[in-house]
């Protein structure tokens, strides 16, 4: 459920952003992404930070809490170990898109837009196939767990 959280959140930090990229907002955007970008970004980032956490501990102390016969026998195991792991590797790809994110924060170059549109290809592939696989194995591992 809660990786359900951080999926859909993924979705919203792609979404919103996506829109000052739009044609009919080019004269304000010289003027409002830098800010938007700081505000936005720098808020998104911590609460991103503690849904994947979330995420990672909980998977872990499911991992470390039950018998790894059980959740073995059950076929779980590496879904919750797998879940964990692709969660955690999220992180890895955040210091690639930092320097985007502080170069649009800073209004460097006149390519405001383009910048933008980089990092959100960027957000996109990496972000939403990351937290969708990470999703299915918590979702198959808890359902894997749970049946008889």
């Amino acid at each position: 459920m809660q990786h359900t959280c951080s999926l859909w959140y993924a979705w919203d930090r792609h979404h919103f952003p996506g829109l000052l990229t739009r044609p009919d907002l080019a004269l304000f955007n010289r003027k409002i992404l830098p800010s938007y970008m700081k505000i936005y970004m720098d808020e998104s980032m911590l609460k991103n930070f503690g849904l994947i956490l979330t995420t990672v501990v909980l998977l872990s102390v499911v991992l470390y809490t039950s018998p790894g016969t059980h959740l073995e026998g059950r076929g779980s195991h590496s879904l919750y170990l797998a879940g964990a792991v692709i969660a955690a590797s999220h992180y890895l790809f955040d210091f690639g898109l930092l320097p985007n994110i502080r170069a649009i924060q800073a209004n460097v170059g006149d390519q405001l837009v383009a910048g933008l549109q980089k990092l959100l290809r960027l957000h996109a592939f990496r972000t939403l196939p990351l937290e969708l696989i990470a999703c299915i194995c918590c979702v198959a591992a808890v359902a894997r767990t749970l049946s008889p």
